[in-house]
């Protein structure tokens, strides 16, 4: 008997890890990879990590595939997460303020400073606050 595949709310084809023991690796994989891609196009980031865990638990590797080519610096380097940090550093909020703010720990909220300071060649927060401002339409 061959294990049936499930779909999900979004209507992504999901492969449970008994395909891969049941020796349907190669379908399992290719529905697994359909469906990691299908979460990453949603923005369900946790789901296709999870999803991701599950089949390598049964065997079953799906590589990470970026679905957004980035440039590395510059404006069009930036996340959207990035972006949204960078509008509240332009109001002048702090590192605690912006992490009380985007429900970010302080560690993620640096992580991202600084992330944002490197794409930007930024060397001061009130360097990015201007350029921020500078950049945004009136």
């Amino acid at each position: 008997m061959i294990p049936r595949a499930t779909r999900s709310s979004a209507g992504v084809r999901l492969c449970q890890p008994e395909a891969a023991r049941a020796g349907l690796s190669g379908r399992a994989a290719a529905a697994a990879a359909e469906a990691v891609d299908g979460y990453r196009a949603l923005g369900a980031s946790w789901d296709a990590r999870r999803t991701r865990q599950r089949l390598r638990a049964a065997g079953i590797t799906v590589r990470n595939r970026r679905t957004v080519a980035r440039s590395e610096t510059g404006w069009e380097a930036l996340s959207a997460t990035e972006r949204t940090v960078l509008a509240v550093i332009a109001e002048g909020c702090s590192n605690p303020q912006i992490s009380e703010r985007l429900y970010m720990s302080r560690r993620t909220v640096q992580v991202h400073v600084s992330r944002i300071m490197a794409k930007l060649g930024g060397s001061s927060r009130v360097g990015l606050a201007v350029a921020a401002t500078s950049r945004q339409p009136r």
